[in-house]
């Protein structure tokens, strides 16, 4: 899983602990970035290590983690993972400032989730180029959600088709 014995910061969620590099966080993400470089205060530490304590599923956050280290390939062509998957990393790679993360998942969501009229049609006639599944009602909320809070509303239309 996620956890390097030569890590010199813990991240744990629900209770799940994650044993990364500071080094590594502070240049995929601004938020760890600008986090990691204030005087932490006496919190917790586990036997060598700071702790950050995040309130996001220890699923989720391992699936970021897996994507900034890219130990698993979530944006390659030939890979096909769940859509709720790439929802919950374009989801936290937005709250944790993740800009190279969040592009990438981003570009599978639009990869699915189309914007324009002749593609929309292809991917509903099954005539796609693209060899994603075909996506459900779950995936379309999902898409909805992450449109608000990015601000982006290009995947809306297959959306609410």
């Amino acid at each position: 899983d996620v956890w390097f014995s030569d890590g010199n910061i813990d991240i744990v969620a629900e209770g799940t602990s994650f044993r990364v590099h500071r080094g590594i966080l502070s240049v995929h993400s601004e938020l760890f970035r600008d986090m990691l470089s204030m005087p932490q205060p006496g919190g917790p530490e586990s036997v060598s290590c700071p702790v950050i304590e995040v309130s996001d599923s220890s699923s989720d956050m391992r699936h970021l983690l897996l994507a900034i280290y890219n130990c698993h390939p979530y944006f390659e062509a030939h890979v096909q993972p769940k859509f709720g998957v790439v929802c919950s990393i374009a989801r936290l790679a937005h709250k944790y400032q993740v800009r190279g993360v969040l592009d990438d998942a981003m570009r599978r969501v639009k990869s699915i989730y189309v914007d324009n009229v002749p593609d929309l049609l292809d991917a509903i006639n099954g005539t796609a180029s693209t060899t994603s599944s075909c996506p459900g009602y779950r995936d379309s909320l999902r898409v909805l959600e992450l449109s608000r809070l990015l601000g982006d509303t290009s995947p809306l239309r297959s959306a609410y088709y």
